[in-house]
Order: C-alpha cells, then sequence, then structure tokens
C-alpha cells in the first residue's frame, strides 16, 4: 500500500501529469508506455529509465520525481532551462507562466 501523501492542489499536485510536468521543466521529456500490457515502462525521450508490471510502482516514481524538482524555484528552473537554448514558447509548454512574452503590447 501507499499513500501519495502531497498528492494534491495545495500542493500543485493534481494528477500524475502534475508530476511529469514538473520533471519535464528540466528537459527529461517523461513519457509513460504501458507496452505489451505486462509491463510499464517510463522514458525520458527515447531512453527507458524504468520499468515495472506495478502501476503503484509508476506512479510512486514519477511523484518522486515531480517532488523533488517541485521545490525548485521557478527562477532557477528557467535559467537552467534557458541555458540549455530552451526558448520562451518550450517555457511556456513546460508551465512556466512567468516567461517573458515574445510580443509584448505596450
Amino acid at each position: 500500500m501507499q499513500e501519495l501523501l502531497w498528492m494534491s492542489e495545495e500542493y500543485g499536485f493534481s494528477s500524475m501529469q502534475d508530476c511529469v510536468k514538473f520533471a519535464n521543466r528540466f528537459g527529461w521529456n517523461i513519457s509513460v508506455d504501458h507496452g505489451d500490457g505486462k509491463h510499464i515502462h517510463v522514458f525520458a525521450g527515447d531512453q527507458a529509465v524504468f520499468y515495472t508490471d506495478n502501476m503503484d510502482a509508476v506512479e510512486a516514481f514519477l511523484y518522486g520525481m515531480g517532488l523533488a524538482y517541485s521545490v525548485i524555484p521557478d527562477e532557477w528552473a528557467e535559467s537552467f532551462a534557458k541555458s540549455f537554448g530552451f526558448n520562451d514558447d518550450d517555457l511556456r509548454e513546460w508551465g512556466y507562466n512567468k516567461a517573458p512574452d515574445t510580443n509584448p503590447t505596450e
């Protein structure tokens, strides 16, 4: 049995997708594939990083990643992404709502 204690809107985790969003802000490109029906694979881009036959284990893995990255201040995460050449549109897609508008109106 497991209980994901911070899995709530209050902490920014209303779904597993929220956990993935926090990790993806650092370029992980996380995806989950149920593959052959026996095993569940978690990919970072095209590389498998975790597999199991238990969805609870997948949730715990993703929750752990999301939780770890969720405590990093937005400014640091944004700076990290920009240092790797990601543009403002990429940042918005990953949840950086504070990214400067590329077409500001005055």
